[in-house]
């Protein structure tokens, strides 16, 4: 059961991982505010599953003289971090979308780039809801649950990143930072919801 839950949680963390690196890379030569800022809630997805890893390790862990009552409170803690820095880095985007839309469109915005790595990214985002959900069903568990609803806004923000580009490609050029600008709102939302008490 244990090993299953980490098995999964690693498989998770590879294939998030993999696409903070793809919408990184072309966030940032294709200019995309919408995608950068997908990237970098990807890779506090992959922070917050690497906690979640640890947590299930840690939360076996039998009851010693310093934790009566077990280590099971770790996850909790690790939902707290995840969410504070997922608020201050939305506040930091909602602010720079701002800027940006303010600013003069972009001369050249490459929306195939950026629709390649959205894509990309629905694609890791599918494989690891189905991953997680499967797991789920035969060990269970916090931390798998945790992570599943982490990949649902994962899949759900990216799906934002395309409209974004939707709208770029009919002449709308605020279009992406209006995007980025309603992610770091998700963000905001998402941070609130990893509060200890709602990530049981």
């Amino acid at each position: 059961m244990f090993a299953q839950r980490t098995r999964t949680l690693k498989l998770s963390l590879f294939a998030i991982l993999s696409a903070f690196v793809v919408e990184l890379v072309f966030g940032i030569f294709s200019n995309s505010l919408a995608l950068i800022t997908d990237s970098v809630h990807a890779l506090l997805d992959s922070i917050v599953t690497v906690v979640l890893l640890l947590a299930a390790r840690f939360a076996i862990k039998p009851p010693d003289a310093e934790h009566t009552y077990g280590h099971g409170k770790i996850e909790s803690l690790g939902g707290l971090i995840g969410g504070i820095a997922i608020f201050l880095i939305a506040c930091f985007f909602i602010v720079e979308a701002i800027i940006r839309i303010q600013s003069p469109p972009p001369s050249v915005f490459p929306t195939t780039l950026v629709l390649i790595a959205a894509l990309y990214t629905i694609c890791t985002d599918i494989f690891r809801i189905v991953l997680l959900n499967r797991s789920i069903k035969k060990v269970g568990g916090v931390t798998l649950k945790a992570d599943l609803y982490h990949a649902a806004m994962d899949f759900g923000s990216t799906l934002v990143v395309v409209a974004g580009i939707v709208l770029v490609s009919f002449g709308f050029h605020d279009g992406d930072f209006v995007a980025a600008l309603f992610l770091g709102m998700l963000l905001v939302f998402l941070s609130l919801k990893l509060h200890p008490q709602n990530c049981a």
